[in-house]
């Protein structure tokens, strides 16, 4: 073979090897390429594996901070439910220790927040005067000081026509901010029926301790005017009145001590309670507003 053939032979071997090492590395590229193309398919899969996971629990994590906030909100507000319930029962024993001091003895009732004062030692049978006992009206001119100076941190002061406003010494008295809702002078009378059209025109037991609520808290507010001025979170005077007649005896029996006890003043307090957190929230603005 002579050296042209030879040389030309090498040509078309080396061209056959470039073409083939040519082929194979378009081959090898394209097998690179299409496992690229898969391991990018793959990464993209895992990738949306991956978010469909962090949305699944950042909905669970969203879902069980919802409950944990819902739980905190009944937690808050069951602990502004004890905080008012505790000072309740505060206030009920600062007022009888104080009354104690005074030489008046009441009987009270923390359990639903009561102050009781027997009929015996305010109105005689059949009346609603308080005067016609010598000790009657001393008794609740002492005992409207000392609710007023016992209940004063626990409500709006507010003056007719005028924006209600907190005490001066709020945050110090009332760290808890909690509010009385009512004290309600209540009158009882015992079971004996009436005869007849009483001096003070009641006609029956019904009117007769109405008349007995009204002229204690008539008293009251005479001797104590500021009461008048204690407003509860709805605006409203805290300081009211209501009457049972013989709807509600201490006692069953009809001995003279059953019916004196029957017969008698209760001073129930009521503790402001929101209905949710949203009335809790709107109660705490307007204090953040008036301090």
């Amino acid at each position: 073979m002579d050296q042209q053939g030879q040389d030309g032979n090498y040509f078309i071997s080396m061209t056959d090897m470039m073409v083939g090492v040519l082929f194979v590395f378009i081959i090898i590229v394209s097998y690179f390429v299409m496992e690229l193309q898969k391991a990018a398919e793959n990464k993209d899969v895992i990738s949306r594996t991956i978010h469909e996971r962090i949305v699944e629990q950042k909905d669970q994590e969203i879902t069980r901070l919802k409950e944990e906030i819902e739980k905190l909100k009944r937690k808050s507000w069951e602990l502004y439910a004890a905080a008012a319930n505790n000072k309740r029962s505060e206030i009920i024993q600062a007022i009888s220790q104080k009354l104690e001091e005074q030489g008046i003895k009441v009987n009270v009732d923390l359990e639903v927040g009561v102050i009781r004062l027997e009929g015996d030692g305010l109105f005689n049978q059949t009346s609603s005067n308080l005067s016609e006992r010598a000790v009657a009206v001393e008794l609740i001119n002492q005992l409207s000081g000392a609710l007023y100076d016992n209940i004063r941190c626990y409500g709006f002061d507010k003056e007719e026509g005028v924006t209600a406003s907190l005490p001066e010494d709020f945050e110090s008295c009332n760290p808890d901010q909690v509010f009385i809702e009512a004290v309600y002078v209540e009158g009882h009378s015992d079971s004996d029926r009436l005869r007849g059209t009483l001096k003070d025109g009641s006609r029956n037991n019904l009117e007769l301790s109405a008349r007995r609520a009204t002229n204690t808290y008539a008293q009251m507010v005479s001797f104590t005017p500021s009461l008048t001025k204690i407003v509860n979170p709805f605006d409203q005077q805290a300081l009211s009145t209501a009457a049972y007649g013989s709807q509600r005896p201490l006692k069953e029996e009809y001995s003279p001590e059953a019916k004196a006890a029957n017969r008698r003043i209760d001073l129930r307090f009521v503790m402001y309670l929101p209905k949710d957190e949203a009335a809790r929230a709107e109660l705490q603005s307007r204090i953040e507003r008036l301090q």
